[in-house]
């Protein structure tokens, strides 16, 4: 397949158009859609890939490939449970595949971050079976039993780790927190002055440091790896509380003041952004349950509300669209269908809306035009084959018509609305 070489070789456009290509002839190849998210993701185009894969998926469930793509697609977007969801089955092998280790290593820490410490223990010590030698093994087993208050076990496991990668910035920094919760605090600023030392610029070992000469009465001491973690790209908000800490117990209250103002404006947007969030996922998750039981008329209402909360959600704008389409008030889905456009002018799902949208205004060409880019993604997709057959059919191209219905049909045989406009056309065509 060419797109593998073009892949290869980091010419993602140029994969993706002969991908589209293929994906025409041959919509319910696997393939197509797996490289396609490839590609996607190759041009940091995560939430498009995902789509892809998890099309490939569908259309071949036995596809090990696909599933630890789409699984590390969803883990980039901080979308855990559905990862875990997509990994899980890899979990019933018995014996553990030789084929199978990133994949485990990617679950257990899946459930690290989702903090499902027991269930990353267990994924770990599968892993282990086929990958007794990584070095990953212990550092993150350190890390587990610190996180879990098992202190005493966290710095066994720490020491190990470090005699099997002595230059490890993260093993000295695990070893000098575990050291720490259990008071053995001169050994515990030897290692995270070791981390810091590997890792100069990383804003973590240099707030633990900073926070442990504070807390043994050095806060001088402390106050220039403060400075250095509040000076990262993401300076955690935590750095510029212990630096205002640390000049107060210095005697600098002017300075102790201004970075505390600073904690504090920095803590309530982080928390604003948090809430809002938070909101906005309330909001979409009751629209959607308010949709699946018929209640359009307060399902907008949720969505308007989430659109409120985040003006940038292209969901929210692609709910509120496909109700406003649904109950033909076309003036207002065009205002979210511009919003649509501007955040994610390449979504397959808003150009097949944008196509309907032009189609029912009448703009058959403008109409065509984001159809035929819909199917370049999807064509899969039984709705907008027929769609686009319809549009065909506006511009007096019948037999073209007959092929998209044809398409349409052949994707969705259930749908009697398709078979009857494919025995329509073909009917005209025979007069």
């Amino acid at each position: 397949m060419q797109a593998k070489d073009l892949i290869s070789s980091r010419q993602f456009e140029q994969a993706l158009d002969a991908l589209q290509r293929y994906k025409i002839s041959s919509p319910q190849d696997p393939r197509g859609y797996y490289y396609a998210g490839m590609a996607l993701a190759g041009g940091g185009r995560l939430q498009e890939a995902a789509a892809e894969l998890r099309q490939a998926l569908q259309l071949d469930s036995d596809s090990f490939a696909a599933r630890y793509a789409l699984a590390l697609m969803l883990s980039r977007l901080n979308q855990l449970p559905e990862a875990i969801e997509v990994l899980r089955v890899i979990e019933d092998d018995e014996p553990p595949s030789q084929s199978t280790p990133e994949p485990l290593w990617l679950l257990a820490d899946l459930h690290y971050r989702q903090e499902s410490f027991q269930d990353a223990l267990r994924v770990l010590d599968h892993y282990a079976r086929i990958a007794p030698q990584d070095l990953r093994l212990t550092l993150r087993r350190g890390q587990i039993a610190l996180l879990e208050g098992r202190f005493d076990d966290a710095v066994q496991l720490f020491r190990q780790a470090r005699t099997q990668q002595p230059e490890s910035p993260a093993i000295h920094h695990g070893l000098g927190l575990a050291l720490w919760r259990s008071n053995d605090l001169d050994e515990a600023r030897q290692s995270l002055l070791r981390a810091v030392e590997l890792a100069p610029q990383q804003p973590e070992f240099l707030l633990d440091l900073g926070k442990l000469l504070v807390e043994t009465g050095t806060a001088s001491e402390a106050i220039p790896y403060l400075e250095r973690a509040t000076q990262a790209d993401s300076p955690p908000a935590e750095a510029f509380f212990e630096l205002s800490r640390a000049h107060r117990r210095a005697g600098n209250q002017p300075e102790a003041n201004r970075y505390l103002e600073r904690f504090r404006q920095l803590r309530d947007e982080q928390q604003a952004g948090i809430d809002r969030q938070e909101q906005l996922g309330t909001a979409l998750r009751r629209g959607q349950d308010l949709l699946r039981h018929g209640n359009v008329r307060q399902a907008l209402q949720a969505f308007q509300q989430a659109v409120e909360q985040d003006p940038q959600s292209w969901l929210a704008h692609s709910y509120l669209c496909k109700i406003y389409l649904s109950s033909n008030m076309l003036s207002n889905a065009a205002a979210h269908l511009a919003e649509m456009q501007r955040l994610d002018p390449e979504s397959a799902e808003g150009n097949f809306l944008l196509a309907s949208y032009r189609y029912r205004i009448g703009d058959h060409a403008q109409a065509l035009q984001a159809a035929q880019k819909a199917r370049s993604a999807r064509p899969d997709y039984g709705e907008l084959r027929n769609l686009l057959g319809n549009i065909f059919l506006a511009l007096g191209r019948p037999e073209e018509a007959a092929r998209e219905y044809t398409a349409a049909l052949r994707l969705e045989p259930s749908r009697e609305d398709f078979r009857l406009n494919l025995e329509s056309v073909k009917k005209k065509e025979q007069k």
